[in-house]
């Protein structure tokens, strides 16, 4: 997908208002905006082992009704080095701007994920892994069903869920789930150098932690 090349006003009843991937889609430039899953993935949904690569361009004010990833989708792999999600919505569920389930991963090196919002993970829903090394996570909001911030910049699910911030610029909250901890047998969250920021105070980022059964919460290194 190139420069002037528009996608725009499109809906599904199931996976991926604009497209879905069963293969590899590179998208260079141009706009998907204002498409609709009914399911999830309001622009894009990636199947399980396929490919989405975003060098640039723009997704924005897309909506996904009643499951995940308002802007993306993935079962696959995303590779974001580029481009904005933005003004995207995940009525129901997690990841407003993309949703990384269990077999997929998402590494961002660039770009943009602002102004979305979802259930759970306003910017990223985390239920597989996560690599940011670059790019921006900012501006988004998340709201539970008793109307308590959830992560506004990322969410954190189950035990088998990564992610690994050794880069970027992440402004908003860190949410880990009940029963995904950081602890030896469940999630993991690394989180080193980039640009982090909290409203300007050293802490830079907020992390709520959810306690329970998954064991004891902990954050590398402990002082954030």
């Amino acid at each position: 997908m190139y420069a002037k090349t528009t996608i725009q006003n499109c809906s599904t009843k199931r996976w991926g208002g604009a497209v879905y991937v069963n293969g590899t889609f590179n998208m260079h430039d141009g706009t998907i905006g204002s498409c609709s899953a009914t399911s999830s993935g309001g622009a894009v949904y990636v199947d399980t082992s396929k490919t989405f690569n975003l060098y640039g361009g723009t997704i924005q004010n897309c909506t996904a009704d009643t499951g995940y990833g308002g802007g993306v989708e993935s079962y696959g792999t995303v590779n974001m080095s580029g481009g904005t999600i933005q003004n995207c919505r995940a009525n129901s569920h997690a990841g407003g701007g993309i949703d990384v389930e269990s077999a997929g991963t998402l590494n961002m090196s660039g770009g943009k994920i602002t102004g979305c919002y979802a259930v759970f993970g306003g910017g990223v829903g985390v239920y597989g892994a996560v690599a940011m090394s670059g790019g921006e996570i900012s501006g988004n909001s998340a709201e539970n069903y008793n109307n308590s911030s959830v992560g506004s910049s990322f969410y954190v699910n189950r035990d088998s869920a990564n992610l690994d911030i050794t880069g970027g610029t992440v402004i908003g909250r860190l949410r880990i789930a009940k029963g995904a901890a950081t602890a030896s047998g469940y999630c993991t969250v690394n989180y080193f150098d980039g640009s982090y920021s909290n409203n300007g105070t050293k802490s830079k980022i907020t992390f709520d932690f959810q306690s329970g059964s998954g064991g004891t919460a902990s954050v590398d290194p402990a002082n954030y």
